[in-house]
């Protein structure tokens, strides 16, 4: 099998183009599916630890529907009442459950305008969501909950009024004019806790939001510390405050990890027609590759039986030859993906996760794939009549 390996690796070295024509397929297909792997594995363990932060286990209730795979990228619709803050404060205790209103409006400061998430809160600190200031304050106890005050995102205040460092500007959101007390720091990725890029959000108080909306209901409540019993006691409040389920729901971090991983199952499957269609055109194209290779190489195949070569040893060539064609355009694949996806990891501050299905996927896949596109071949070339192909020496 050694000596198979070496004559294959000799035989590729002299069409270098060719097989890495024939290979390309398998390395965009295995490059695709192992780097969503990846990212999606450090999306769910993102927010694993970011739902444990600071040893405080985050429940979600959102006011989003619970019937999609993509329901936890939307902005929530706001269906949580008054009594499901008040029902998840008496289970989990006042200062753990906070509710936010989620709100899209135009945002103008100086002439310049820019549309902006408007986050209405309950939360009296910043680091109830782990956040920083750049400038300025929060809006804590000193200030009147009707005080019409706001704390902008880093790009938000970029954008307005250029600077992190609030000095009495003001900004106009549906026609009423708030002043600026703060601006967060610039978070490094669009993951929060709250589903919302802060970024681009400006935050405000509970009762300032409900006057821009017009709506006293909520989009999101976030509960610390819940247990299962209180998780299954605040599912039954819901329940009883809802006349349907479709009105809200109840996310943990597990939850939340699967619902990314089914994402990412369903990206995949979406893509799967056309990473199958790429992987038949692989097959074949390798395939007619070493076809077009035997009819080159009948000498070569004529002198080796004449040498002693049996047919077996034949196919053990040309299957290495194609095996090596297709691992090495799986392993290219998936060095690059792990490449690529480490880079968007360390730009956005996500923990970077190797799986063993990543890496079964960029080596037996190929194997799979080399072995159904060889065989033929293979055997093609075993079964060569040793005299035809002595014959081709004159």
């Amino acid at each position: 099998m050694r000596l198979a390996f070496q004559l294959a690796s000799r035989n590729l070295r002299g069409h270098r183009g060719r097989s890495v024509l024939s290979s390309l397929g398998i390395f965009i297909c295995v490059f695709f599916v192992v780097a969503i792997m990846v990212l999606s594995g450090s999306v769910t363990k993102y927010l694993s630890l970011y739902f444990t932060s600071g040893n405080s286990h985050w429940t979600i209730i959102s006011g989003a529907s619970d019937n999609s795979l993509l329901d936890f990228l939307r902005q929530p619709l706001a269906t949580l009442t008054p009594a499901d803050l008040v029902d998840a404060s008496h289970i989990a205790g006042k200062d753990n459950a906070i509710a936010n209103r989620f709100v899209t409006a135009t945002a103008t400061s100086d002439g310049t305008s820019t549309q902006a998430t408007i986050i209405g809160t309950t939360s009296i600190n910043e680091q109830d969501f782990s956040l920083s200031l750049a400038g300025g304050s929060w809006m804590n106890d000193s200030h009147s909950d009707n005080k019409p005050l706001v704390v902008l995102g880093y790009d938000i205040a970029q954008s307005l009024i250029g600077t992190d460092i609030p000095q009495n500007e003001t900004v106009t959101i549906g026609g009423r004019r708030y002043t600026i007390v703060g601006v967060l720091k610039k978070s490094p990725q669009p993951l929060s806790l709250m589903g919302i890029n802060l970024n681009h959000s400006i935050l405000m108080s509970d009762a300032n939001s409900a006057k821009l909306s017009g709506n006293k209901n909520y989009s999101q409540i976030l509960i610390r510390g819940l247990s299962m019993a209180q998780r299954e006691n605040l599912r039954q409040r819901l329940a009883q405050n809802h006349d349907s389920a479709s009105d809200y729901s109840l996310i943990t971090a597990d939850k939340l990890g699967q619902r990314v991983h089914d994402l990412s199952r369903y990206i995949i499957l979406i893509a799967g027609g056309v990473i199958i269609i790429i992987l038949l055109i692989s097959v074949v194209a390798i395939a007619s590759v070493m076809m077009v290779s035997i009819t080159e190489r009948k000498r070569e195949i004529g002198i080796r039986k004449a040498v002693g070569a049996t047919p077996h040893n034949i196919v053990q060539q040309y299957l290495a030859e194609t095996l090596i064609i297709t691992v090495r355009a799986g392993l290219a694949g998936f060095v690059l993906a792990y490449i690529v996806a480490g880079g968007i990891a360390l730009i956005y501050h996500l923990p970077l996760v190797f799986s063993w299905w990543t890496l079964l996927v960029g080596v037996a896949g190929p194997v799979i794939i080399g072995l159904i596109a060889g065989i033929y071949p293979a055997v093609k070339a075993s079964r060569q009549n040793i005299i035809e192909a002595l014959n081709q020496l004159t």
